[in-house]
């Protein structure tokens, strides 16, 4: 559904659609863009990724962080003419884009739910051990969702 939202058009879509739809959806694309002007961590992008779609993005927030420039995909100014100059480098250079892909893929590895809990967990000991606390089950109930 596309709504008028204070001048501006918005899709607005609420369906929900099964992870592996998503993800054949992703993986038939050419080219996944995300030019939002501001980004936490693009979710999107990693999925985009992990079903092997080169990737386009802005230079914001936390999308620099997921895309290195050249090495696992393209980083662009937030404008049409910019993210148009990428697509169409992207579709004129199959080499360019099979070198970007399986360096995202390989890169993946980085955002994985297994480093995300150790880093979190040394990070939490350093803290622990920083502050001089004796008590072990600081640590210790993070590391289990039952405590």
């Amino acid at each position: 559904t596309i709504k008028w939202i204070n001048g501006a058009a918005r899709i607005i879509d609420q369906t929900k659609l099964p992870r592996e739809q998503v993800f054949g959806y992703l993986a038939a694309g050419d080219v996944f863009a995300l030019l939002s002007a501001y980004e936490g961590l693009p979710h999107t992008v990693l999925e985009a990724m992990a079903a092997r779609t080169p990737v386009i993005v802005s230079a914001a927030g936390g999308n620099r962080e997921v895309v290195e420039d050249g090495v696992s995909g393209l980083v662009v100014d937030a404008d049409p003419g910019a993210a148009a100059d990428a697509i169409r480098k992207l579709i004129a250079d199959p080499a360019l884009r099979q070198r970007l892909v399986a360096n995202a893929f390989a890169g993946l590895e980085r955002f994985s739910f297994e480093r995300m809990l150790t880093e979190t967990m040394s990070v939490l000991e350093k803290a622990r051990v920083s502050e001089g606390s004796r008590d072990p089950s600081v640590v210790r109930s993070a590391r289990t969702p039952s405590g």
